[in-house]
This record gives structure tokens, sequence and C-alpha cells, in this order.
């Protein structure tokens, strides 16, 4: 028994001793694991610190380049004796502008040495607008940050790609969400501007031949809606840069990208140079007053894709034009931005869906999403807003008028206060244009009859409710740059018939149709109108021309086609008269690009009429180096004076259009109203939220 005890006593310390040595192995692995974890996070801390070191030492090492560079430029300025020191003015004694840098401005560490030593050279030609439009952010109180705006687009747009598209809504319902510019102009003052993607802007006035672009550091372009399994090129973020700055320019410049009516304006823009990743410089040849516009709210546009195939390849330089005019993003309805809005769903039958941009560098919007319908029926937008499947739209005066003042059942949404509405005027008009190279329409006094015998009254009373102006030239009916003294014309047949005699056209062989030898053959008065389809007030407007017409012995015939039919004809220069409207920016619009004979010999062009005119021609080139307002003005009103006499358009009507909206379901248009009726009001409802 002793023995089998003691011998127990042993099993038991051994396996003590067993567990003791399995416990402190454990231990020691355990505590292996927390030194372990404390000696990396110590690396780690160290590892942070030197980096902290590292940017602080770049950043000295970049101030004392700059603060050199700055040092042996003041040396040279006044070794050369051009600086009168002490006179505070910043001018050398010949009075030439000197460069010079501001005080208490820091540069961003991220810009390179380089970039660093262009940046304060000059004053910084943004400036934070002093009266913005307002806007909703999500963290708008009542707002809802899952809300949807259902929208009515009308035509199914022709093009996406933002440099040769020409698409009106194209520019204002996708441009203006999705892309972003180097600068936006102020809300009421289109010649002053405030930073975008740019944060600063350096000019060498008074030449304006150099523009220093300093780029924000924190602007992505949108990821692309595409399967990135196929697209893995694509995958990850990419910044906006010089890189895409440069890109931009030199696919406006390319010859072989059909851009005609966008490049015109960038005929003396001499390329650009990428200083670093957010900093470069736009060169024009020579000072041009557009050279502001043309490079500050550039239409930037992604190099990451644009310039790549489908497989992630580069375009050769000799292939990339030509690629780009359809490239396969565009081809597939797909949009790649950086600003508050991304392109999500794009069926161009149906409907395009733009979602918020969570990862926007700026103020994110109230609005979550916006659906906007395509629909060729002018009419359907009106259809849509009663059944509650659009929430806001702009309507035709007269549909608005009929249902809102003329119905009086107070069941109907027009009249029982669930709409709101406000009258917006436009900044552009609607016109007829009479091909200037057609034998019939070449002569001036034949296109001055058309007009005199165009009701205009008539159709600003009963098409528009009288709720607008008729227009007599290309500038805004309200704008400084529309001579006070030009009336329009009135609507007289007799008048008309007398200009159209003058002209020597008469009805020689009594059949009702005037008549004329035209190139050797005698020739009747008969023509065909080319006019946009689905538009009521166009059928209107035509039908009742085409009658008084006939009163003096003129024949003219309708055809209405589908939107890209129409345009097809613009573009081939198929047509006799068309009917139209232009959209105007602001209260000055350039005339190059739709009056410039150099432009009636390019197809595609917006001088689709084929005008040609040499005074006209010089103003618009000696327009665009001219800087003084009142220069300006004089040369503007001298164009509108020949377009009054020579009649190339019959200039229609600008009209105020009632923009609706749902009060229970966005808010703020009301109290944003005025904005609207302003000059260089970008389209979008960043200023209403969604309940």
């Amino acid at each position: 028994m002793k023995d089998n005890a003691i011998v127990s006593f042993f099993k038991l310390c051994g396996t003590l001793l067993l567990a003791f040595l399995v416990w402190l192995t454990y231990y020691q692995s355990g505590n292996r694991e927390e030194i372990a974890l404390a000696t990396k996070g110590k690396v780690d801390q160290i590892q942070a610190d030197m980096q902290t070191l590292r940017t602080a030492n770049l950043e000295l090492r970049s101030t004392n380049d700059r603060l050199a560079g700055q040092v042996e430029a003041l040396k040279d300025v006044l070794a050369s004796g051009a600086v009168m020191v002490g006179n505070g003015s910043g001018t050398s004694s010949g009075g030439t502008t000197t460069p010079r840098r501001p005080r208490g401005e820091r540069v961003p560490a991220y810009l390179s040495p380089k970039a660093a030593e262009l940046w304060g050279r000059y004053d910084n030609f943004l400036k934070p607008d002093p009266d913005p439009i307002p806007t909703a952010p999500v963290t708008t109180p009542g707002a809802d940050p899952t809300g949807e705006l259902k929208l009515f687009w009308g035509a199914q747009p022709s093009k996406l790609n933002p440099l040769t598209a020409s698409d009106a809504m194209v520019t204002n319902r996708i441009e203006s969400y999705v892309l972003s510019a180097p600068a936006a102009s102020h809300a009421h003052d289109a010649s002053s501007y405030e930073p975008d993607l740019a944060i600063r802007v350096e000019v060498n006035q008074p030449d304006y031949t150099e523009y220093v672009l300093f780029l924000r550091d924190d602007a992505y372009w949108q990821t692309p809606v595409l399967d990135l399994d196929k697209y893995a090129w694509l995958r990850g973020k990419h910044k906006v840069t010089a890189h895409d700055i440069k890109f931009s320019i030199d696919m406006i410049r390319n010859k072989d990208v059909d851009c005609d009516p966008l490049r015109n304006y960038y005929s003396e823009c001499s390329g650009c140079e990428v200083i670093d990743d957010y900093c470069c410089i736009i060169r024009w040849n020579k000072p041009q007053y557009n050279s502001i516009s043309f490079t500050l709210q550039l239409k930037v546009i992604p190099e990451f894709i644009l310039a790549y195939n489908e497989i992630g390849e580069r375009y050769d330089d000799a292939q990339i034009g030509v690629a780009f005019n359809d490239h396969w993003l565009y081809r597939d309805f797909k949009y790649v931005g950086s600003g508050p809005y991304r392109v999500t769903e794009l069926n161009p039958d149906s409907h395009i869906t733009l979602e918020r941009n969570d990862e926007f560098y700026g103020e994110r919007p109230a609005i979550q999403s916006m659906r906007m319908v395509f629909n060729n029926d002018s009419q359907a937008g009106m259809r849509l807003l009663e059944t509650h499947d659009v929430d806001a739209e702009a309507f035709q005066s007269k549909v608005w008028h009929q249902r809102a003042e003329e119905e009086k059942d107070k069941e109907s949404i027009f009249t029982d206060g669930s709409l709101g509405h406000v009258w917006v005027q436009s900044t552009g008009f609607s016109f007829i244009g009479w091909k200037n190279s057609h034998p019939i329409f070449s002569d001036k006094r034949v296109r001055k009859a058309m007009t005199l015998a165009c009701d205009r009254p008539r159709f600003l009373r009963n098409l528009m409710i009288g709720q607008g102006e008729i227009a007599t030239g290309t500038q805004p009916v309200d704008s400084p740059f529309t001579p006070p003294d030009i009336k329009p014309l009135p609507f007289d047949l007799d008048a008309a018939k007398a200009e159209l005699a003058a002209a020597g056209w008469a009805d020689t062989d009594e059949d009702g149709i005037l008549d004329k030898e035209l190139d050797g053959v005698r020739t009747p008065f008969k023509f065909v109108a080319t006019v946009p389809s689905g538009v009521d007030t166009w059928l209107t407007l035509f039908t009742i021309f085409k009658e008084d017409l006939s009163k003096i012995g003129v024949q003219m015939t309708l055809e209405f086609l589908d939107w890209k039919i129409f345009v097809n004809k613009l573009d081939t220069r198929e047509f006799e008269c068309v009917s139209l409207a232009w959209q105007s920016s602001g209260w000055e619009s350039d005339s190059y690009q739709i009056w410039h004979s150099s432009q009636a010999d390019v197809s595609p062009s917006s001088n689709f009429i084929e005008y040609r005119n040499p005074e006209v021609d010089k103003l618009i080139e000696d327009l665009r180096e001219t800087f003084d307002l009142d220069e300006r003005l004089a040369m503007q009103h001298r164009i509108q004076h020949i377009f009054h006499d020579e009649q190339p358009y019959t200039f229609l009507l600008s009209a105020k259009s009632p923009y609706v909206w749902w009060k229970d379901t966005v808010d703020g248009v009301e109290a944003a109203a005025k904005f609207l009726q302003r000059p260089r009001v970008r389209y979008t409802p960043m200023w209403i939220v969604a309940r």
C-alpha cells in the first residue's frame, strides 16, 4: 500500500509538472504575440513619424526652392532696372505689368517644385461668387437624402460625346450635371469665375495668352458603370489631373475629331503644357476675348478611358481622332465625368438616370437621383406631370394657360393648388432659317418679304399668350448687346408682296404662284419647310404661315421630321428652309460658330444656312480680340443692324416658359426663381430638394 501511495504521489507530481510546462509554453506564446504586436505598433509609429518628417522635409525643400526662385527673380528684375523700387504699384517704369507674388498665400504641398515656382506670379483670376445660386446640400433639414426627381426630356439625344454633340439637351441635362470644368461662372456676372476643378488660375493680363491652372488634388473620375471584370484595366480610383486637361485640348484641336463648331473657338489655342499632375499651362497665339471662357469652362474629359480601346490599349496618335468620334464608351451609351451626378442608366429608347456622386469633391446635392424620360411628343411632358410621373418641368405657355387658367374644374391638379409655377424668360430665340445660298433665298429682299409675311405678333399673342418678346436678332432680348433702336418688322402682306416685286417676282403665267427666271430657267416660288416633328407650336405656326404666304403667291410645303433625321438634314444641307431655336448661355453670345463665312463651308456646322458677309466676318474676328466693353457693344450693335437689314433668319420669338413643379414632392424652386431669370445660370436642380 505504501509503495502504491508513493507511486501515486510521483504520478501526481508528474502530471502537475506536465500541466505547468503546458501552461508555461502557452503563456510564453501569448506573451510573444503581445510583444510582437507592441513592437509592430512602435515600428508603425516610427514609420509614420518618418513619413511626416519626409513630407515636412519635402515641403521645406519646396518652400526653400520657391523662395530661392523668388529671390533670384527679384534680383534679376532689380538688376535690370525695370522696377521703380518703392512705388508699390507692381508695374515697371515703362507701364508693363511685372509678375509679382502675393504675400500670405500658401502653395499646396502636393505641387512639384516646378509648379510651385509658377504659383503667385499673378493674382488669382478666380474669385468666390458673392451672390451664388442657392444650393441645397444633402444635409438640408427636411430633405429626403434618397429622393428621386423625375423629369421629361423630350426627343432622344442624337449624340453623347461631349465634344461632338451639339444637342442642347445633352449640354443642359448631362454635361452640366456630370462633367466638371476648371472654373464656374458667377451666377449674375458671366465675366467672373469661381474655383471648380482649379483652385487657382493665373493669367498674364493684359495679353491673355497664358493661363496657368492649379488643380485640386481631391477630384476623381466617376467609376465607369461597366463590367469591371471585362474592363479590369479601369478598376481603381483615377484622379482628375492636368493630363486630362491636355487630352481634352488635344482632342478639340485634332482635325480628325468631328467637333468643327467647337474647334473654331480654339483656333488660336496653341496647346497645353503639363507641368505636373496638378498644374498645366494653356497657351493662346494672340489675345482673344473668348480665350477666357473657353479655357475656364473647358469640357474636361477622362483620358484614362477615352484614349484607350476596349482591351485597354492606347490608340495610336494617328488613329485616336477617328476612334474618338465613335468611341466605344459612348457607343455603348455610357458616360463618365467628375461632377456631382453620374450616369447609371441610359436607354436611348426610354430614359436616362443620374445618381448622386457620393465621391464628389464639392457639396453633394440633396437629390439622390434624377430620371429623365425620352419622348418625341411635346405634349407627353404635360401628361406625365398630370399622372405624377414627372415632378417638375417647363411647358409651353399656351398649354399651361389652358390647363391652369381656363379650366374651371377645381378637382384638377392645375387649379387645386397642387402645383407651383414661375415664369422664366428664355435667353434664346426661335427662328426660321432661309438657306442663303439657295437661288430663291439668296436675295435679301425675298428674305425680308418672308419676315413681313410671318404673323409673329399673332404667334406671340395666341401661341405664347403674350408671354415673351418678338426677337430682333441673335442676342437675348433684354441684353445690352441688343440695340434698343431695332424694332421688329410688322406683319404686312402688302409690304411683303412689294418686296417680292422689287426682287423681280411676278405671276407671269397667271397660275396664282409668283415666278422668276433663275439661272435661265423660269422658276415658280415654291419651297419646302423642314420642321422638327412632335412640337404642336411648330405645326400651328407653319400652318398659319403657309396660308398667309399663299395670299401673296408663294407656295410652301411642310416636311415634319423626327429629330435625328432632321439633324441629318442640317448636317448635309438638304433643305431650303428650316425652323429651330438657339439657346444662349448668357447676355452676349459669340457669333463665329453660326455666322462666320468660314463655317458656311464646313459641314456639319452651325452655319447651315450658308450665310456670308465680309463685314460681319471682320466684326466677329475683331470681337474676339476686343476686351473693352463699350467697343464690344458697338460691334455687336452693328452686327445686329446688319442682320436686321439682311434677314438671314426670320427671327421669331424669345418666349417665357412656366417652370412647374409638384409642391408636395420638391421644394425650393420658387425661392430660387430669380436666379433662373439671370444670365449664365447653370442648368441644374441642385437648389431644390425632394421631400
